[in-house]
């Protein structure tokens, strides 16, 4: 259950019509999730400045996933693909992305069902799977 919230200066019709459906497909390769679980954010048109000059175009990218971004080799894999999009497919300028991970404990987030620590609980109990901790 990943959420992408994306903030740039650049304007919406600056973006590729496929950028959204792209982001979505990555995430959800990335972290082995169907494509309808991962939620995107994208806020174009805002006033975000790099340094003095303020010309360059800029990427604010945060992921936010439950009980996640533990290994650093899987983040260093999660940030080279995350580059190769915003860079290969956007013409971002490298030194204008930021990309931060957020791991949010399942225990801090509500979702329709409830609390998703339960939620995942009850699935894992029918699968016979165990839970992440919850430090």
């Amino acid at each position: 259950m990943p959420i992408v919230q994306i903030h740039t200066n650049l304007s919406a019709d600056a973006l590729p019509p496929e950028f959204r459906v792209k982001l979505v497909e990555m995430f959800a390769s990335i972290f082995k999730l169907s494509q309808h679980s991962v939620l995107v954010g994208l806020s174009t048109d805002e006033r975000l400045y790099g340094g003095v000059d303020g010309s360059d175009p800029l990427f604010v990218m945060q992921v936010i996933k439950a009980d996640g971004f533990e290994d650093v080799d899987e983040n260093r894999q999660t940030i080279k693909a995350l580059l190769g999009l915003l860079i290969g497919e956007m013409g971002v300028p490298e030194k204008s992305i930021r990309i931060i991970l957020l791991n949010v404990p399942s225990t801090r987030i509500g979702i329709s069902a409830g609390l998703l620590t339960d939620v995942i609980k009850e699935r894992q109990k029918a699968s016979g799977t165990k839970q992440p901790s919850q430090d």
